[in-house]
């Protein structure tokens, strides 16, 4: 009898692993033809279960999660259920292990203490044009007066009222009252600490004097290229347009919206347009389809290029190239990526399309066919072969 006792734990054990699995088999079996389309939610909930962890795991447990995974996937292949589960916890594992990185990468010191009056200089690599002044990121700071704490890579700060934008890729310097990027007001609400830790930005803070042009704008990379021809936009918009008209038309440009008023903005909300300033699908298909037919008209101006060259995919790739230009200088946020993706997703079918466009001709024998070309047939014998462009 004691034997039957403790021989009859594991039974108990076994039995409920194995009524469990037969539990999922049916849900899981419904869903079969979705199955790939769940990676993406499991991975998404390895990113939430790293972000809701209140310290900072050991940098090998994403990478161990997901080999374990890996390797029950592995092992449990034979069985009808578990592998798919262990598939779903390797995507998760992928998640987590790749937040890991990208906190890994973006990681920087950030101030301890609130400091300042202190005179900061660095270089302009991002400025946002506000209703009340304009904000400037400086990039590889010297703060004054600070050399017993952790120097930020990046301090935002907010100028004075009535100062003007500066130029980008410049060296400035500005005195400035500086404070650590502060937490969530309440449990649960936006992080602004946590945005700044990704964004780089280590501390901000305000103007209390001029900001002074130090050294002239210097050479740069893409990025600092690619900001200095966003503000360039914005300005020439500002040229020509004034007051809300000018910030909603450099929003749309640039996807800089931080120039509207909040009144502006809630009436733009409270009409159900909020989304129009959103760059994604609307505007992406725009520019994809504007560039797409310009240059297809352009090409077919010419009969030899019309009748002898593919000049749909010519203008595919045109369209393809504009659409990610413009979502390179709206910022590439999630949702103009997002809209990238679908409308890439379509031009690359043109390019894909198995239909050859050559110049072609006419094949002796009783039944006449096109040669070169993958049309059966010829609407004309007597003719020119027509091919379809």
């Amino acid at each position: 009898m004691a034997e039957r006792a403790v021989d009859a734990g594991p039974d108990r054990r076994v039995n409920g692993l194995t009524r469990l699995l037969e539990a999922c088999a049916a849900p899981l079996a419904g869903e079969r033809e979705r199955w790939p389309l769940w990676l993406p939610a499991a991975g998404g909930v390895g990113i939430a279960l790293y972000f809701g962890l209140a310290a900072e795991p050991p940098w090998w447990a994403g990478p161990a999660a997901a080999a374990a995974a890996l390797a029950a996937a592995l092992v449990m292949r034979r069985r009808p259920v578990a592998p798919v589960l262990a598939v779903g916890l390797l995507a998760a594992a992928i998640g987590f292990a790749a937040a890991q990185a990208r906190t890994a990468r973006v990681a920087a010191p950030m101030l301890d203490r609130p400091i300042g009056p202190v005179w900061v200089t660095g270089r302009v690599v991002a400025q946002d044009v506000l209703p009340e002044g304009v904000r400037i990121v400086l990039a590889d700071p010297e703060i004054g007066r600070y050399a017993d704490g952790p120097v930020p890579d990046r301090v935002r700060v907010r100028l004075k009222r009535d100062a003007m934008p500066l130029p980008t890729g410049a060296g400035v310097g500005v005195l400035a009252m500086l404070n650590p990027p502060s937490g969530p007001a309440a449990p649960g609400a936006f992080d602004f600490r946590r945005h700044a830790f990704f964004g780089g930005i280590g501390a901000i803070g305000f103007a209390v004097g001029d900001a002074r042009v130090l050294t002239p704008p210097g050479r740069g990379g893409a990025g600092l290229w690619l900001e200095a021809l966003r503000q360039g936009i914005a300005a020439r918009v500002a040229a020509h347009l004034s007051g809300d008209r000018a910030a909603i038309a450099a929003a749309l440009l640039t996807g800089e919206r931080g120039a509207i008023r909040a009144s502006v903005y809630e009436s733009i909300r409270d009409a159900g347009l909020a989304h129009l300033l959103a760059i994604s699908g609307l505007h992406l298909g725009l520019v994809a389809g504007l560039v797409f037919f310009a240059v297809r008209a352009a090409l077919a101006l010419s009969p030899a290029l019309a009748l002898n060259r593919p000049i749909k995919k010519w203008a595919a790739v045109a369209a393809l190239v504009g659409a990610f230009f413009y979502m390179m200088i709206v910022g590439a946020t999630v949702p103009t990526q997002r809209a990238f993706l679908m409308t890439g997703l379509v031009l690359v079918a043109v390019l894909w399309s198995t239909a050859r466009r050559y110049r072609c001709g006419w094949s002796p024998g009783p039944r006449r066919r096109c040669w070169r070309s993958r049309r059966t047939a010829c609407w004309d014998p007597a003719s020119r072969c027509r091919s379809r462009r």
